[in-house]
């Protein structure tokens, strides 16, 4: 099995409590950042046990984007469970298992102010010669617009027509601007503190970040696809990240 083969049947696997098939898949070591599923190959197994038992509800599961980056694999999802959510999936493989494991789930509103879904858009990976000056690009955005708060070079790195699927944030790069504002006037700061790791593929670039959201601490997950230099289209997940954990890996990595 390809490293993406075995990170969808670890999905797969999950959907349908299929406990052997998961303890299947993973390292014994299988370390684990989820925040409300225990450590080890054990964590995993104990989860899909419970919705084999019909203790807990089996999510659905529809992949939309999936890449590599080395070691890595990144998903893209759109999620029933109960309600539908957008969730981004990493896996690092070794040996041909899964070694480790991170994610991040957000609740999916009626309405978006963009008129796109969460998770919509366009999948098909391009531009693989360029992945790592996308990667530079996406990187260099976050950096300059997220935590140094220069609103000003968004121009210099999106395009004016952007396709945004945050879902309170219209799509153009005004729309970005004015979408900012209107979520400082009820309270909801971004406050990006340090960017974790940036994963890419072609066209497609994921950068984990961690800092505040209308001051919790939280985990961003921002999808980009580039052309031709600039973003065109902006998918995301921001997760609050809870003080009490079912391990002690963290997050993104120990604290």
């Amino acid at each position: 099995m390809t490293n993406i083969e075995i990170a969808h049947a670890i999905n797969k696997a999950v959907q349908e409590g299929d406990v052997e098939s998961a303890s299947l898949l993973v390292r014994e070591d299988y370390i684990q950042h989820t925040p409300h599923i225990p450590n080890g190959r054990s964590g995993l197994v104990g989860l899909v046990t419970k919705i084999k038992k019909g203790e807990m509800s089996a999510p659905s599961i529809k992949n939309i984007r999936t890449f590599t980056d080395g070691e890595f694999v990144v998903l893209h999802h759109d999620v029933k469970w109960p309600n539908r959510k957008a969730m981004f999936e990493i896996f690092r493989m070794q040996g041909k298992l899964a070694a480790e494991h991170w994610s991040g789930i957000m609740d999916h509103p009626e309405k978006t102010a963009n008129g796109h879904s969460m998770v919509d858009g366009v999948s098909e990976i391009t531009d693989k010669s360029n992945t790592e000056k996308n990667k530079q690009l996406a990187k260099s955005f976050v950096e300059t617009v997220l935590i140094d708060a220069r609103f000003d070079a968004i121009p210099e790195f999106y395009h004016p027509e952007i396709i945004q699927h945050n879902p309170f944030i219209d799509n153009t790069v005004q729309g970005l601007i004015h979408g900012i504002e209107e979520l400082k006037k009820q309270g909801l700061t971004i406050q990006i503190q340090r960017i974790w790791k940036v994963f890419g593929e072609g066209n497609f670039v994921l950068v984990c970040s961690e800092g505040l959201f209308a001051g919790k601490s939280t985990a961003f997950f921002d999808l980009f696809r580039t052309q031709n230099g600039r973003i065109v289209e902006h998918w995301d997940v921001l997760q609050e990240i809870p003080e009490k954990q079912a391990h002690s890996n963290g997050f993104f990595e120990p604290n």
